[in-house]
């Protein structure tokens, strides 16, 4: 089993990139591997709720809900949260320092950035 962790850290709808890091990091979890998404910088935009679909982007909120039940751990950077006034979570979202960031990123075997 290897330690994969998908870091996300571009708003929701700057570019296709950062639902497409949702949409794999669902994937991942298909196989026998850990896997985490740290949300970091402009990334903690994704856990607004937002309509995507009204601007024909791809919602994340599907993804939000379905983490859990695959075993997908979220974490949100604290910092990023504060600097950007993301004060809700949503379910199962763990938020983390910036040194736990850094510790959570050294500890995985594969770390996938979405930019």
């Amino acid at each position: 089993m290897k330690k994969v962790l998908v870091l996300i850290q571009d708003g929701p709808f700057n570019t296709i990139r950062s639902s497409e890091g949702f949409r794999m990091t669902m994937g991942l979890s298909l196989a026998d591997n850990e896997v985490s998404l740290l949300l970091m910088g402009d990334g903690v935009f994704n856990l607004l709720p937002l309509r995507a679909e009204t601007i024909g982007q791809p919602s994340i909120q599907t993804y939000l809900e379905y983490f859990p039940k695959v075993r997908v751990q979220l974490y949100a950077e604290a910092g990023a949260l504060a600097d950007r006034g993301v004060q809700s979570l949503s379910e199962g979202v763990k938020r983390i320092s910036h040194q736990e960031a850094f510790q959570l990123v050294s500890a995985a075997e594969v770390v996938i950035p979405f930019r």
